[in-house]
């Protein structure tokens, strides 16, 4: 994986990181938009049209359907979108070191 391939998980990852502290509602509201475009770039990468789709596809879709801007989900507690957070972080760092650890073709 490139350096370029990697900048939006790693922007994700700092993103959501940030916004479990109680004092980053601001960057909360902002955060969701880099968080939604990076789950929709790597479910886009991970898209097979094939008979079945990689688990990576519709986790990303999950994440950038969860952190959509636009039509925001309301999870209602604070406890829970935190929950989220460290959740999507965790996913797009596990993601990051699967990636890193394959041979590249």
């Amino acid at each position: 994986m490139t350096h370029q391939e990697a900048w939006p998980a790693k922007l994700a990852i700092t993103v959501l990181i940030l916004t479990i502290f109680p004092w980053s509602y601001p960057i909360y509201m902002l955060g969701k938009i880099p968080v939604c475009i990076a789950a929709a770039y790597y479910s886009k990468k991970n898209y097979f049209k094939g008979k079945e789709q990689p688990k990576a596809f519709w986790y990303f879709l999950v994440i950038a359907i969860l952190f959509n801007p636009v039509v925001p989900v309301h999870l209602f507690f604070s406890p829970i979108w935190i929950v989220a957070d460290i959740v999507a972080a965790i996913y797009f760092y596990r993601y990051l070191k699967s990636i890193k650890n394959k041979p590249s073709l």
